[in-house]
């Protein structure tokens, strides 16, 4: 396996992630080379502004 400089490990904060930050402190050499990310989902939805025609919106 190439040797990795940096290493990114996306979590969600609601999930088990111990095996994840273990299997990604075993391929990095030292726990530097690591770069966390906690992802959770959005706690209120915004519907995306598309466009608007004759004052109504168009929705794909």
């Amino acid at each position: 396996m190439k040797d990795y400089q940096r290493i990114q490990v996306a979590i969600d904060i609601y999930s088990e992630y111990d095996q994840v930050l273990k299997r990604a402190l075993s391929v990095a050499k030292t726990a530097s080379q690591l770069s966390v990310v906690f992802v959770t989902l959005p706690t209120t939805y915004f519907q995306p502004y598309i466009s608007v025609v004759g004052g109504d919106y168009v929705y794909f």
